[in-house]
């Protein structure tokens, strides 16, 4: 049986990390926050281009947090500082 982990933010946006990595996201756009490389809604799931496995998703109204097998974080979206991306390729955090 395939896994897969949908998280909702508040009825805004919806990402769904499928078992092997893949992230598809849904929803308001205005942000930039589903990580298609636009700012524009999506009324069905998108496949985001990210550049390696994603094991786990989080995201909020207007953000989206992706971490990847290697313990990559990337992000898309408005946060608090008025950081404006518009794709997922963009790393800020590398865990080790």
């Amino acid at each position: 049986m395939n896994q897969i982990h949908i998280n909702l933010s508040l009825l805004f946006i919806s990402v769904v990390l499928l078992e092997n990595g893949e992230v598809h996201t849904f929803g308001h756009g205005n942000h930039g926050q589903l990580g298609q490389g636009h700012a524009n809604s999506s009324n069905v799931p998108v496949l985001i281009d990210v550049p390696e496995r994603i094991t786990q998703i989080a995201a909020g109204a207007n953000h989206t947090v992706l971490l990847s097998a290697s313990g990559q974080v990337y992000t898309c979206g408005n946060f608090q500082v008025r950081l404006y991306l518009t794709n997922c390729s963009i790393i800020v955090l590398n865990f080790v």
